[in-house]
Formats: C-alpha cells, structure tokens, sequence
C-alpha cells in the first residue's frame, strides 16, 4: 500500500520543462555600413514592423532593442550588408 501513495505523489509533481532561448537580431557593426543605404538611412530599420532597429540620424549605426524582435529576419533579409544575423 505504502508504495501506491509514493506513486501516486510522483505521478501529481508537476514537470519542470526547459525551455531554449529566444531568437534574436544581432548588428554586425564592423560589417554594417550605413554609407551603403540609401541616403544613410538603414534598410533594414525601414523594413521592421516593431521597430526594433532604430537609427538616431541618417549615416548612424543602427541600435537594436533585442527584447521586441520576433526573429522574423525581414531585416536581415533588408540589409545589402548582410551585417544583421538571426541568433
């Protein structure tokens, strides 16, 4: 009988389940050139939806906020650099 309780209370423990992190963008910046772009202004900052490259002014380096990236990769796609990756 006692064998049946200690089953049982395996049985009801919830499963720990571990989960793999998150895709996201990361900028290449010695590859990223915003020169390339058309009037400085970053292609693949126009491109996201969520605006997770920004670009303070044309000819800047573009920032990423990784937190809001869906890893769709329209950016990297956008960049004619090919300075952004999908991690």
């Amino acid at each position: 009988m006692n064998w049946k309780k200690n089953w049982l209370k395996y049985c009801n423990k919830p499963v720990q389940r571990k989960t793999m992190p998150k895709k996201t963008i990361v900028v290449d910046y010695q590859a990223c050139d915003p020169k390339q772009c058309e009037n400085g202004i970053c292609k693949a900052a126009l491109e996201c939806e969520r605006k997770v490259l920004t670009q303070e002014a044309p000819y800047e380096m573009p920032d990423n906020n990784a937190a809001m990236c869906l890893s769709c990769a329209l950016c990297m796609q956008a960049c004619p650099r090919g300075a952004i990756h999908v991690m």
